[in-house]
C-alpha cells in the first residue's frame, strides 16, 4: 500500500504551490518522511521556479530594510523587520532583529541572513516554508584576544559530498586597527 501511495503521490506533490506543500506534510507520516527526503527536495527544486531574493532599503532616513521575494507563484514583500515573525521562533527572540538584516548568501532555497550589531546572529532561513534556525554563536565566533582588531568576511554554500550546509568565515586579525582616523 505504501509503495502505491509512494508511486501515485510523489509526481502530485512535486508540482504542487509551495503553500499547499507544507499544509500536506501534516496528513500523515509516510507523506511527511516523503517531503522532507533529500531526493525528493532535489527533483522538486530542479522543476520549481526559484526565488529571486531581493534586499533594499525602503527607508533611508530610518534605515528600514525590506526583502522581496519574486516567484512565479507569488510577488511578496517581506519587511526585513518581520522576515521571521511567521516562524516557530519565540517573540523574545525576534527582538533583537530589529536593527538592520544583510543577506550573506543562498543556496538550495535556504537563504543565510545576518542580523548585524549589536547581537551579530546568522540566521537560516527558508523563504518557501518561513522555517528559520539562529545559528549557535559558538559556531562562528572565536576566543581569540579581544583587544585585536579583526576582519571578517562570511560566505554561506552546500557542501554536496557532505550533504550539508556551510558557513565559512574567513578572518584576518590585526594588532592595531588599520582602519582608524590618522
Amino acid at each position: 500500500m505504501e509503495a502505491l501511495l509512494k508511486e501515485l503521490v510523489i509526481p502530485i506533490l512535486l508540482h504542487l504551490p509551495t503553500e499547499d506543500l507544507v499544509r500536506c506534510k501534516s496528513i500523515c507520516k509516510v507523506l511527511h518522511s516523503i517531503m522532507m527526503s533529500r531526493p525528493f527536495i532535489d527533483v522538486r527544486r530542479k522543476i520549481r521556479n526559484s526565488y529571486i531574493l531581493v534586499k533594499y532599503e525602503d527607508d533611508p532616513i530610518n534605515h528600514h530594510h525590506a526583502i522581496s521575494l519574486l516567484s512565479d507563484e507569488t510577488l511578496e514583500i517581506i519587511d526585513a523587520q518581520s522576515v521571521l515573525s511567521h516562524t516557530p521562533l519565540v517573540d523574545s527572540m525576534l527582538i533583537r532583529y530589529r536593527d538592520s538584516v544583510t543577506v550573506v548568501g543562498c543556496c538550495n532555497g535556504v537563504v543565510c541572513l545576518r542580523c548585524i550589531p549589536p547581537h551579530d546572529e546568522y540566521v537560516l532561513w527558508n523563504p518557501a516554508t518561513r522555517d528559520a534556525k539562529i545559528i549557535p554563536d559558538r559556531l562562528y565566533k572565536s576566543d581569540l584576544d579581544k583587544n585585536m582588531f579583526r576582519h571578517q568576511n562570511m560566505g554561506f554554500s552546500f557542501d554536496s559530498k557532505n550533504n550539508d550546509y556551510k558557513l565559512v568565515s574567513i578572518q584576518r586579525l590585526y594588532e592595531n586597527n588599520p582602519f582608524r582616523p590618522v
